[in-house]
């Protein structure tokens, strides 16, 4: 049976390196999670629907592609499509920061030129540049780059583009244009934005501010204001407490399953101390913030 993945040997994937991109993210928090191996007291599941729309978005290019069509209109520069490269998963070693990365990339497609395009969907509105989930959303595609080409150097990717389906509103007369007896559609606006293809300059940065926050024995100062850090120490805590009760020698399969059948209110270590801490600062978060303990992380994810 193989032994538990340190909390050190940390693999990083394109969501959690897309949260240091932002100027304002609490490195105290990054630090705390990375310890606590990323198990946040609480979860933001994404609804079914959006996988469903995510499906249907990816399947749309291959629908197109099979019959040799060009893509619509709205992939712009990007109609001619020679190829879908297979890539489900993604997975390589950045050597100089010892950090495993892995990802899964939406939309890894051959253009007529021979170039290699990454694309991401978001049912979304479209984000500017000064928003702060576009700049997560550069480094997170440019993380994919870097992957892919350590992963298959000869289809490197050297484009990359933000695809948003936005749902577009429908008056009244096209709700019942677009309505029949046992069907109703809805109308989305897709959008593309062509973004920088850098991941020396994007990523690898943020892949060493990491590997230092990993090296650092002590946490470093939180983002001023953030709400989270008390109740993620706190976490952490009764965590650590937890795996030492139930042993290191459970594989990473073993320890998902024990946290599936125990959330932070049956933890079977915890003593009452702990668990009031913890309580507390969960129901002053849940107050302050009434979408939800950790929101600025879900974001992200």
């Amino acid at each position: 049976m193989s032994p538990a993945r340190e909390w050190s040997n940390a693999r990083m994937s394109p969501s959690k390196i897309g949260v240091l991109s932002n100027p304002n993210a609490c490195l105290r928090c990054f630090w705390t999670l990375l310890r606590a191996k990323f198990k946040k007291p609480f979860s933001f599941p994404m609804p079914g629907i959006m996988f469903t729309l995510d499906a249907q978005e990816k399947a749309l290019v291959k629908a197109f592609v099979s019959r040799g069509e060009r893509l619509p209109k709205y992939f712009g520069a990007f109609r001619d499509v020679v190829e879908i490269i297979p890539m489900r998963t993604v997975s390589g070693r950045h050597e100089e920061t010892g950090l495993d990365l892995y990802g899964l990339p939406d939309l890894v497609l051959r253009l007529q030129s021979g170039e290699v395009l990454v694309i991401d969907n978001k049912t979304a509105q479209p984000k500017d540049p000064d928003h702060p989930l576009y700049g997560m959303y550069v480094a997170q595609l440019n993380f994919y780059a870097m992957v892919i080409a350590m992963m298959d150097p000869e289809n490197a990717p050297t484009r990359l583009a933000l695809l948003n389906y936005a749902i577009s509103g429908l008056d009244d007369e096209e709700l019942y244009e677009m309505t029949s007896s046992d069907s109703m559609l809805a109308r989305f606006k897709p959008v593309i934005q062509e973004l920088t293809c850098n991941p020396a300059e994007i990523v690898e940065p943020l892949l060493r501010k990491v590997r230092k926050l990993i090296d650092a024995t002590e946490p470093p100062a939180g983002a001023e204001g953030c709400k989270d850090c008390a109740i993620l120490a706190s976490f952490s805590d009764c965590l650590s407490v937890n795996d030492s009760a139930r042993g290191s020698w459970m594989t990473s399969q073993e320890q998902t399953q024990w946290l599936r059948l125990h959330d932070h209110r049956r933890l079977s270590a915890i003593d009452s101390v702990r668990q009031a801490q913890l309580d507390t600062v969960t129901a002053v978060a849940q107050a302050e913030r009434p979408y939800g303990v950790l929101a600025a992380w879900a974001e992200s994810e």
